[in-house]
């Protein structure tokens, strides 16, 4: 019995929820002023914990994308890793001082690392989701002829 080839909807479900779990896991690969920088000082810990978590429990639900088994491994072992993060770092004092002081956390440290090691392992996916994403906006520019 054959595998029917997702929807279109499916396709573009898989590819948006795949670009979104990437930035989350490319912010988690940056320091902790760079993390808190970019979220604005604002629930620092627990958005790169939710975002990474939740797209990590779409993207091994939803057809459409191509990863290697050894891929969806890393992405469940990241999250799994990630609900470990003491309760204290994910809900600290909401401050600038605060949210660095949490960001830089020792906890971090391999959760960084685990992060830098998937953006590697993704990197053939990576490159797929950017390809879809340029055919989409080609396919989408206005007529200039």
């Amino acid at each position: 019995m054959s595998k029917q080839p997702p929807s279109l909807a499916q396709q573009e479900a898989y590819e948006s929820a795949y670009y979104y779990y990437f930035q989350a896991l490319e912010l988690l690969t940056q320091d902790a002023e760079t993390q808190c920088e970019r979220l604005n000082f604002f629930n620092v810990a627990w958005e790169i914990v939710d975002d990474i978590n939740r797209g990590a429990e779409q993207l091994t639900g939803l057809p459409g994308g191509s990863l290697t088994d050894a891929q969806r491994q890393g992405i469940l072992e990241l999250a799994g890793a990630l609900n470990n993060v003491p309760k204290s770092v994910l809900f600290c004092t909401n401050s600038r001082e605060g949210h660095l002081r949490s960001m830089a956390h020792p906890c971090w440290d391999a959760l960084r690392q685990m992060a830098a090691n998937l953006v590697e392992r993704l990197s053939s996916e990576t490159r797929k989701n950017a390809e879809f994403f340029r055919l989409q906006q080609a396919t989408q520019a206005p007529d200039n002829a």
